[in-house]
């Protein structure tokens, strides 16, 4: 190789070598992309944070209108009992903090009741009270899942009042029906007695007659005709209907139990000569069975034939029905369950002195 080509190539090797490095812009670079990053991370955490505290703020929103609801199964049957302003259902305790309470019914969205002394309509959740109405003093309130019903002061007497608790709805309106409507109407029988809600109806009775009006809410009204010289209709429920009227011979007057599915002559179960006020009936779900409490007396128990059971203790109350053949009552201080079999009953205690020291105790009535 000459001399000449020689330092051709080397003059060509040098000029193809990469420049020498600025460490200082390099450095300054890599400074300004770090900072970009971290400030993209910080935003993006904070927009993150946004999104899911914008969606929490949508999902409370959301469920602002709801009713109450403390986590309990209420449309379950449990053994249910009131201490002073305690209520007791199941294991689960509610403190109302009333001092005592009256009256007590269970529906869906947790328990109606009164305070001792009061007309005030309540309901309680566990979470929350609120007050529901102001009821006609003296008078009984009704419930069944959603639906509530309680007789209140009207301008021309007593008015009944059907109202869905979820909704805060009444069921039925107060004016009257078109002229050439055959049905009866909620207004129509103002100033009857309200004798009972279950998952079929509202019940409305008259001396002679009793109205059923459906739930929810229908344009129709079903009427049973009771036997001509009834006195008042006491109770009502899962077809059968108790009411008063003269006894056998017209000895005093008897406490009967007529069905509305193809009806044999009303079944004559004790005799009662009290004010239909002083008289209790409670009707099993599916009607075989009814209790007849008279006066704070122990209860009695007749099946669908009018056939009394064999109970073989006295009950100092009578409580709520579990099921069709199975029910709660206090014998003594004593809480139990007791199954009918048609024939006598069988009592398990699953509850011992539960007002130790004379407390007021109050028995859910369904």
């Amino acid at each position: 190789m000459t001399d000449l080509l020689k330092d051709t190539f080397t003059t060509q090797a040098a000029g193809s070598e990469p420049p020498p490095l600025d460490l200082d812009a390099l450095i300054a670079t890599g400074s300004r992309r770090i900072r970009r990053r971290r400030v993209g991370a910080v935003l993006g955490t904070a927009f993150a944070v946004a999104a899911v505290v914008a969606t929490s703020l949508v999902v409370v929103r959301s469920t602002v209108n709801e009713p109450p609801v403390a986590g309990l199964p209420f449309s379950e049957a449990r053994p249910t009992y009131a201490v002073n302003g305690v209520i007791h259902f199941g294991d689960a305790k509610i403190d109302t903090g009333a001092k005592q309470l009256d009256r007590l019914v269970r529906t869906n969205l947790g328990f109606l009741y009164t305070e001792a002394g009061s007309n005030t309509l309540h309901l309680a959740d566990g979470r929350t009270t609120r007050t529901v109405a102001t009821i006609e003093p003296g008078s009984k309130f009704y419930a069944a899942g959603d639906y509530a019903a309680w007789v209140t002061s009207g301008v021309k007497g007593t008015i009944p009042v059907l109202t869905n608790l979820r909704t805060d709805k009444a069921e039925y309106d107060t004016e009257p029906p078109p002229k050439d409507s055959k049905r009866f109407e909620w207004s129509q029988v103002v100033g009857s007695g309200l004798i009972g809600v279950d998952d079929r109806a509202a019940y409305i009775g008259r001396a002679s007659e009793v109205f059923g009006f459906a739930l929810p809410a229908k344009p129709s009204t079903s009427v049973v005709e009771l036997p001509k010289g009834a006195v008042s209709t006491v109770a009502a429920g899962a077809g059968r209907y108790v009411f008063l009227a003269p006894g056998p011979e017209n000895t005093g007057r008897y406490v009967y139990l007529r069905t509305d599915t193809t009806p044999p002559a009303p079944q004559a179960l004790e005799a009662f000569n009290g004010s239909p006020e002083q008289l209790s009936a409670s009707i099993s779900p599916k009607g075989s069975y009814v209790s007849l409490t008279a006066d704070g007396a122990s209860p009695h128990l007749y099946d669908v034939t009018g056939h009394r059971i064999q109970i073989g203790q006295e009950f100092r109350m009578f409580g709520q029905w579990l099921s069709d053949d199975t029910f709660v009552a206090v014998a003594g201080n004593d809480l139990s369950t007791c199954f009918l079999d048609g024939t006598y009953t069988t009592c398990t205690v699953i509850a011992r002195d539960i007002a130790p020291h004379g407390e007021r105790l109050t028995l859910s009535a369904n």
